[in-house]
């Protein structure tokens, strides 16, 4: 009998959990909806299909499994788009597994040329990586920037090339931006950590100010 009630017990708790959890995401997913309709943008369950398949090209996409992109807010000006989303992806198995949850912005247009890069915050983690690897790129002559970020790319003479001592002051305004660049696009993201709903409009205003600096000669 005490087996028996254990096993309801425990059930019963983990039916809670969920209920409590998808009630929780009910509310973020109105939220979003209200903060959408505040703004004059268009608000939506999940990714939309043509966003899904430009998301797919970067590795964030990739990680782990079970990936799921839910309350994507669109905002399209013709020259820009840029969709905010939370994007969940699970690692690990058993006692071990993990879901990862956080807000991506990712952000489209016709006058970006981007090489393929990721731009990250460097810590002291990224800094052994380096010392182990030598994959970061840094730039002898701009020492700030190179203390500042932990740069990689498959093309390293490209990205060189492309990040102009312009683009490189404009970028060491965003110190702590997790930024994956590639084609015409870019996405921000903050790894493990979700929006609050009234941050949403700040992420957008950054993400405005990083395609700036992207445009930058």
């Amino acid at each position: 009998m005490s087996t028996i009630v254990i096993i309801v017990g425990v059930l019963l708790i983990m039916g809670l959990i969920h209920f409590y959890s998808s009630l929780k995401e009910k509310e973020r997913r109105a939220s979003f909806k209200r903060e959408a309709e505040a703004m004059g943008l268009s608000c939506h369950d999940r990714l939309l299909q043509t966003d899904e398949i430009d998301f797919n090209v970067f590795p964030l996409a990739s990680r782990g499994r079970s990936q799921e992109s839910t309350n994507s807010i669109v905002a399209d000006s013709g020259e820009l788009r840029m969709v905010v989303f939370d994007f969940k992806y699970v690692t690990g198995s058993g006692k071990n597994k993990s879901v990862h949850r956080q807000s991506v912005m990712m952000a489209s247009s016709d006058r970006l040329h981007l090489p393929e890069f990721t731009l990250t915050p460097e810590s002291f983690w990224q800094r052994f990586a380096e010392f182990m690897t030598g994959k970061d790129i840094d730039f002898e002559e701009d020492p700030e920037f190179s203390k500042a970020f932990y740069l990689r790319s498959p093309s390293e003479q490209n990205v060189r090339n492309y990040m102009t001592p312009a683009r490189r002051q404009a970028l060491l305004k965003y110190p702590q931006v997790y930024l994956e660049a590639r084609f015409q696009g870019f996405i921000l993201y903050h790894p493990r950590s979700r929006l609050k709903v009234e941050e949403v409009k700040t992420f957008m205003e950054n993400a405005l100010g990083i395609y700036a600096a992207l445009l930058e000669e």
